[in-house]
């Protein structure tokens, strides 16, 4: 199985690091997986592969910093869904900021 996630190959491991969206970053909640073996992601085995694991950290904050990506930045960055923008251009026109949309099934969006 190949592991496309990583922009260099890790053998099949795969670590990350969750975060919550407006909370502070907290770099030290990292799980690994090997995904030849656990392709679903469903077993951490981070305290059975610490050196591994380290590894895989120590390539992310090397890629970080040559890339440019920190100050990892954790904000909410939500607002107001401009409807207005939409029903005049039959679209969301980029903007700089993203927005999420839910839509569930058999209800009408709220605006």
């Amino acid at each position: 199985m190949e592991c496309r996630r990583w922009p260099r190959p890790t053998d099949g491991w795969f670590a990350r690091s969750l975060q919550k969206r407006g909370e502070p970053i907290d770099l030290d909640n990292w799980t690994l997986y090997h995904l030849e073996t656990d392709f679903s992601e469903a077993v951490d085995v981070a305290e059975r592969h610490p050196e591994r694991l380290a590894s895989l950290k120590a390539a992310f904050d090397a890629a970080a910093w040559q890339h440019l990506a920190y100050p990892l930045d954790n904000r909410d960055r939500r607002g107001p869904v401009h409807w207005d923008l939409y029903e005049r251009h039959g679209a969301f026109p980029f903007t700089g900021e993203t927005v999420d949309v839910v839509i569930t099934p058999g209800r009408r969006a709220e605006r």
